[in-house]
């Protein structure tokens, strides 16, 4: 059963916090299309006395729905959609306000948790339905939200990718081009087994199809097996192992069913199997910070670095900082865009790098608030086709006393590690080359506020990850440490908050980083 509470005001403090609202009131009684009523299942109708709003996507780690103390039940709800257009193949349940509460009106907001398997789709929207004669405000707002798995599959767009609209035949691996069927993209495995959770509306047509290949694309790579689930009920909850020639899956269903799935899989296998390779010192070579960034320097070739992190790489505490959409960064995924305007070291890397090199291109896609399980969760949002070298740094945050998105467990040292290994050997298995970096160290109280590590840990963590992956590490934490003891100066005098730097800290940062990643920077007082 979904939780349940009454307020007397939409919280916007404490562990809930006010994301987005969506009034009904505003919709145009000329915009006919919106001039209706979201019926139960998830289309809309012509109705004169309601109003329905475009289904807005609920941004990331949003938990619960609160519906504003004015309004009535009639015919208020809220719907759920796995697309932005409200039909009813993109549909996937609703809450109406009659099951909320059964009063005609309510004087207090009412909350409704949004179901666990319906939250784990990496993009949900909804829409919301009222009479015109009580006006109403929805609110999507964020809470405890706890991922169990890593959510990597939704499936494509028929409408857009023709390429994906089949059945990718569990006997044969070949997408049969059948308009009844929805294939998925080829996802990475990246352990001995793999397990398939979601969520079905109709089981009328109970089969999930599975098959494994040995590359992400179909005309360069081999069938190596495949199955079926017959499901029973709507929740999907099975298991099964990978051959050990599988390097990516393809999941089909049905699409007369709305449906999307989760698929998880134990980090832990994919470090070790990683760490077995990575000491075959015949077949690898210890990877050196000046071997590669030598092509940047001194190539030719088109180069792209993505950076990755926190909020200390997307620039929270420096001047100007703006990561929305109003600031007219990139869109990185859900609620998150590049910081392109804001004082911070990855900015100032990318302007001195990029006015250095004409062959380069830098990418800030430092994600605010974000964790190794989160990175580990989207990184295939973070990490794209057009990156050659990834720079990270992250495990500020895995120092927090909360859930960790990847175990499902209060965060801990061992699940960092585990996390971030699951990042280098994604990455690597790309084909792609990453550098990791340990940040600096936050103030005495901050570090002392709930905490279950500390940032000597996390540089700790980040060293033993590079070598076991055989990369140089930067740590950037123990330069910091060492540029502040020098000059005679406090740490907390180059942070704005006690743990996100300054203008100064980020300038101090810049130049801490592009130096020990063996690009020089001017020296003081240079006037060119």
């Amino acid at each position: 059963m979904a939780s349940i509470e009454t307020f007397d005001s939409v919280p916007i403090l404490g562990d809930i916090r006010y994301a987005k609202a969506v009034q009904l009131v505003n919709i145009k009684e000329s915009d006919y299309v919106n001039s209706g009523y979201i019926t139960p299942s998830g289309n809309g109708a012509s109705a004169g006395g309601f109003y329905y709003t475009n289904a807005v996507e609920i941004p990331n780690g949003a938990k619960y729905i609160v519906f504003d103390k004015s309004g009535t039940n009639t015919g208020a709800l809220a719907a759920f959609y796995v697309r932005p257009t409200i039909v009813h193949g993109n549909f996937l349940m609703c809450v109406r306000m009659s099951d909320l509460t059964s009063e005609t009106t309510f004087d207090s907001p009412i909350r409704y948790e949004i179901p666990a398997e319906i939250r784990q789709i990496e993009h949900l929207y909804v829409a919301f339905s009222s009479r015109s004669a009580t006006p109403m405000t929805a609110h999507i707002v964020d809470g405890e939200t706890i991922f169990e798995d890593v959510t990597i599959s939704e499936f494509v767009d028929k409408d857009t990718n023709i390429e994906y609209e089949g059945y990718a035949i569990h006997n044969s691996g070949a997408i049969h081009a059948i308009g009844a069927w929805d294939v998925s993209k080829a996802f990475p495995v990246l352990s001995s087994s793999i397990k398939i959770r979601g969520y079905i509306n109709n089981i009328s047509s109970p089969y999930i199809a599975y098959a494994f290949y040995t590359g992400e694309s179909l005309s360069d790579s081999e069938f190596v097996s495949g199955g079926r689930f017959t499901l029973s009920e709507n929740l999907v909850n099975e298991s099964v192992d990978v051959p050990s020639a599988a390097k990516y899956i393809r999941v089909s269903v049905n699409n007369t069913n709305t449906a999307f799935l989760v698929l998880s899989w134990n980090v832990e296998d994919s470090v070790i199997s990683s760490s077995v390779k990575v000491n075959d010192t015949a077949d690898n070579k210890f990877q050196r910070i000046n071997d590669v960034f030598a092509p940047v320097k001194y190539g030719a070739a088109p180069i792209q670095i993505k950076l990755i992190g926190d909020s200390i790489t997307a620039g929270v505490g420096g001047t100007g900082y703006n990561a929305s959409e109003s600031g007219g960064g990139e869109h990185i995924y859900g609620i998150y865009y590049e910081n392109v305007n804001g004082v911070c070291w990855a900015n100032k890397l990318k302007a001195y790098w990029e006015s250095k090199f004409p062959n380069v291109t830098v990418k800030n896609y430092g994600t605010s608030g974000r964790s190794s399980g989160h990175l580990l969760q989207n990184i295939s949002s973070l990490v794209r086709n057009d990156d050659d070298i990834v720079i990270c740094m992250v495990g500020t945050n895995d120092r927090n006393n909360e859930v960790d998105p990847i175990s499902g467990e209060t965060r801990s040292i061992s699940q960092f590690y585990s996390n971030l290994s699951g990042i280098v050997s994604y990455v690597q298995n790309s084909g792609k080359t990453i550098v990791l970096m340990a940040c600096i160290s936050a103030s005495v109280t901050n570090e002392t506020t709930d905490k279950v590590f500390h940032m000597e840990d996390v540089d700790m963590v980040v060293s033993k990850v590079a070598s076991v992956y055989g990369i140089e590490y930067v740590s950037v934490y123990k330069l910091f440490i060492d540029y502040c003891e020098t000059r005679n100066i406090t740490i907390d005098s180059l942070l704005s908050d006690g743990l996100h730097p300054n203008d100064s800290g980020y300038e101090v940062m810049f130049q801490l980083i592009s130096n020990a990643l063996s690009v020089a920077t001017k020296r003081p007082g240079a006037t060119w």
